[in-house]
């Protein structure tokens, strides 16, 4: 909401309040130099788990890029909403349901990595790592948390 002029002269902007929409991704990519948020250190432990688990190198082929990139995503995303203190699990249902679907798309982009056992609860792990000093409920919840990831995509892959 300022134009900084000098160390001490703050003048105010004639236009406050506007929103950069730039986020903590986007906001880190610029601090760190990357060309893409899933260079950063946000996303680069969940990628080197994925990249573990499927015998992938990402950066190899834009197709599987953009698979590992949606299992990175989705799978923060589930570990975030399942480990919220109010917890929501995947249902047919609301919340629930975008959670059932998030969980079960990334299972998808997993097979198509060519990972075709369960692996979610080792990604969870990656996620629960790196954000766990930030976010202590991660580490307290991550048995329910894997549980629930695990209960879903064994569910989706006898499908």
């Amino acid at each position: 909401q300022f134009n900084r002029v000098d160390e001490k002269t703050l003048v105010p902007l004639p236009k406050q309040n506007v929103d950069t929409g730039m986020g903590l991704e986007r906001t880190s990519c610029i601090l760190q130099g990357k060309t893409s948020v899933y260079l950063t250190e946000v996303f680069q432990p969940i990628i080197a788990k994925i990249e573990e688990l499927s015998g992938y190198k990402y950066g190899s082929d834009e197709e599987k890029d953009k698979s590992v990139r949606i299992i990175a995503d989705h799978s923060r995303a589930s570990v975030f909403i399942i480990g919220d203190p109010k917890g929501v699990s995947p249902s047919n249902v609301g919340a629930g349901y975008v959670l059932r679907r998030l969980i079960r798309r990334a299972v998808r982009h997993g097979m198509k990595l060519g990972i075709d056992t369960a692996f979610l609860g080792n990604v969870a792990d990656a996620v629960i790592e790196n954000f766990k000093c930030a976010y202590p409920e991660l580490e307290e919840n991550s048995s329910k948390i894997k549980a629930e990831l695990s209960a879903e995509e064994e569910k989706f892959r006898l499908t």
